[in-house]
């Protein structure tokens, strides 16, 4: 039993010490309504990822204007994995910081077809230049 204890000891150690390696780079953050507000560096990508039901007709549709900072990729809506009838799922967003500076993206829970809001998001985002550490 004492043998599985050192061999398990020695794998947690070299595993803590792989993910502390010098030049790892951490991950960009993810932006959502938990954590609407981040620091970017140019070149990395910006994920939004808002939870909603497009079943029901409402979707998060970004209702800030074009920002010279952010560049539009692309946006999808993926259903969690249960697929009932009516489930939930989540709303995501794909940009890439193109230039430095402060911007806002803005977005609002609410069907296409009507005028009434159903929840609207603000999300703030600095982009410096350099790259993450």
């Amino acid at each position: 039993m004492r043998i599985f204890e050192i061999i398990y000891a020695g794998l947690i150690s070299t595993f803590l010490c792989a993910c502390s390696l010098p030049g790892t780079i951490p991950p960009a953050p993810v932006l959502s309504m938990e954590n609407p507000d981040a620091v970017y560096y140019v070149g990395e990508e910006i994920s939004v990822e808002l939870k909603g039901n497009a079943s029901t007709g409402y979707a998060w549709i970004q209702s800030s204007p074009e920002q010279s900072q952010l560049k539009f990729v692309g946006k999808s809506y993926i259903p969690d994995s249960d697929r009932r009838l009516g489930a939930s799922g989540t709303f995501y967003f794909s940009y890439v910081a193109a230039n430095p500076g402060k911007c806002e993206l803005e977005f609002e829970h609410r069907r296409p077809w009507e005028n009434s809001i159903l929840e609207k998001l603000s999300m703030r985002i600095e982009i410096r230049e350099g790259r993450r550490r």
